[in-house]
């Protein structure tokens, strides 16, 4: 599975991230929807990858994962989908790899 498609797996079990739409939608701003960037939201990705909340928290503070916050005050974290794609290929490893380097 692709990590889009995992990550529309989650976005969608997680009731509190449907997508609501006025009444009267059009297919052009229906259109224009699906070409904004997705952003998740820390449990989101945490529950995609498997991994505490607090994890993502630590990336996002040291700086190894980008994002932005949204609101007033100290707001809320949003991570770019295009972000958490490009520090998994920057961090995944061959297992065959990483068992040499631990056991050679």
């Amino acid at each position: 599975m692709s990590a889009k498609q995992e990550y529309s797996r989650v976005i969608g079990a997680d009731s509190s991230a449907k997508i609501m739409t006025p009444k009267g939608d059009t297919d052009e701003n229906t259109e224009r929807q699906k070409q904004l960037p997705t952003y998740l939201t820390v449990a989101q990705l945490a529950a995609c990858w498997r991994v505490s909340r607090s994890i993502i928290y630590a990336l996002v503070s040291g700086g190894q994962l980008p994002s932005i916050r949204v609101g007033l005050g100290r707001g809320t974290i949003r991570i770019l989908e295009a972000a958490a794609d490009a520090y998994l290929k920057k961090n995944s490893r061959d297992d065959e790899q990483t068992f040499a380097e631990h056991f050679s």
